[in-house]
C-alpha cells in the first residue's frame, strides 16, 4: 500500500531543505559583535524592540530570546512568541546580501521599499525571508513555520513591515 504524500512535493521539500542548509550555512558568519554568546550587541538590540514586532505583527507577549540554532533562533536578534516558540530571527552581516542574492535556492522575488535593494526568499516556496541592504550593511528578516501546517508564522506583509522598520534605523 502506498503512503499518501505530504502537501510538499519532493521537489519543493527538497528546495525547503537546501533553503534551510544555505540559511543554516548564513547565519554561521554573524556579525553583531556579541560579548557573550547568544547575547546581541547593544548597536543591534537599537534595530528592532519587542514593541515594534508587537505592533508590525498585531502579537502580544512577543519577548527577546537569546540565540539558539537548534530552536530556529539563529540571528543577531531573536523573537519568540507569548508561549516561547521561536517566530523572528534578524542577522545582520555587512557586505552578505550580494552572497544571499546569488543564491537560486534564497532568491524568490524582488521586493521594492525597503533598504537600497531587497527580496524574498527562498526560491519555489512560499516566502518567509525579507533579505535587505542598506549601504554596506545586510540584513535577513525571517520567521519559521508553524509546526501543524507548515505555514510560515508571519506573512509575507508582516516581514516587509519588519524589514522596514530596521531599515530605518540603520
Amino acid at each position: 500500500m502506498m503512503k499518501k504524500s505530504h502537501p510538499l512535493t519532493n521537489s519543493a521539500m527538497a528546495t525547503v531543505a537546501a533553503a534551510t542548509l544555505v540559511l543554516a550555512f548564513a547565519l554561521a558568519p554573524v556579525a553583531s559583535g556579541n560579548a557573550q554568546a547568544g547575547q546581541p550587541s547593544a548597536s543591534v538590540l537599537k534595530l528592532l524592540s519587542v514593541a515594534e514586532v508587537e505592533s508590525a505583527t498585531g502579537l502580544k507577549g512577543v519577548k527577546l530570546i537569546p540565540k539558539n540554532i537548534g530552536k530556529g533562533a539563529g540571528g543577531d536578534l531573536n523573537f519568540a512568541r507569548a508561549d516561547g516558540t521561536t517566530l523572528l530571527s534578524v542577522v545582520v552581516a555587512q557586505g552578505m546580501y550580494d552572497m544571499w542574492k546569488g543564491q537560486s535556492v534564497l532568491y524568490n522575488a524582488p521586493v521594492s521599499g525597503i533598504g537600497d535593494e531587497a527580496f524574498s526568499g527562498p526560491a519555489g516556496t512560499t516566502p518567509y525571508v525579507i533579505y535587505f541592504r542598506k549601504g554596506k550593511q545586510g540584513v535577513q528578516v525571517g520567521t519559521v513555520a508553524n509546526p501543524a501546517d507548515l505555514k510560515p508564522l508571519l506573512t509575507l506583509d508582516q516581514l516587509k513591515a519588519i524589514a522596514k522598520i530596521i531599515a530605518s534605523h540603520l
